[in-house]
């Protein structure tokens, strides 16, 4: 059987799960005990600063409270590279026309020179 099947059954057991629950709850209630210090002690130091006129250093506390407590989302940066950490190579997207026939670039060359001629606003408008 496989450990997770063993792990499944022993945590179904009362005695275990009641374990399991009680530990849980004394590591979630250390860490919002710590948060709290940390937040309160960052509420102290923006207060210092303001009173002693130190306001860049009271806003930045006051970022860092923010962002201990999720107000800002963190900016990510990505690195995008081809291969070996080289450029990455792109093509063109425009058509192809070296497929085209001799017809068909003297019909796009007629084409071209009459939008080029054309009015700036078509008649009747």
């Amino acid at each position: 059987k496989s450990v997770w099947e063993l792990a499944s059954r022993l945590a179904a057991q009362v005695k275990v799960s009641s374990r399991i629950k009680e530990l849980r709850g004394s590591v979630a209630d250390s860490a919002k005990y710590s948060l709290e210090e940390h937040l309160d002690q960052l509420r102290k130091l923006s207060l210092l600063a303001a009173k002693n006129e130190q306001f860049s250093v009271s806003v930045t506390a006051e970022q860092h409270r923010g962002a201990a407590l999720g107000f800002y989302a963190l900016k990510k940066q990505l690195e995008i590279s081809g291969p070996k950490g080289g450029p990455i190579e792109t093509q063109a997207t425009g058509p192809d026309l070296a497929r085209l026939s001799v017809d068909e670039l003297r019909l796009l060359r007629q084409l071209t020179e009459k939008t080029i001629d054309a009015p700036a606003d078509p008649p009747g408008d």
